[in-house]
């Protein structure tokens, strides 16, 4: 059994903007190969993208826009018996 993990990428005018997994279920915000800002949540980094500094970017307010692409795949150990 595995688990997927993604992140999504926007490519704005000024160049792309990413949604990135950082672990734990937190999120980071990266903007021209900087980070803006971490989250606790896709959610949050989503809504901070969209509402806050990056705002004037014209990010789609809608994530199903924005391109989703495989992170990582997380295979869960089992123990030995």
């Amino acid at each position: 059994m595995s688990t997927q993990h993604y992140y999504y990428t926007y490519l704005s005018d000024e160049g792309p903007v990413s949604l990135i997994p950082e672990g734990g279920g937190r999120y980071k915000i990266v903007f021209q190969n900087e980070t803006v800002g971490t989250f606790a949540s896709l959610d949050d980094a989503f809504v901070a993208a969209i509402t806050g500094g990056l705002r004037k970017l014209d990010l789609p307010a809608n994530i199903a826009e924005w391109q989703k692409k495989l992170f990582a795949s997380v295979s869960r150990l089992r123990r030995a018996p």
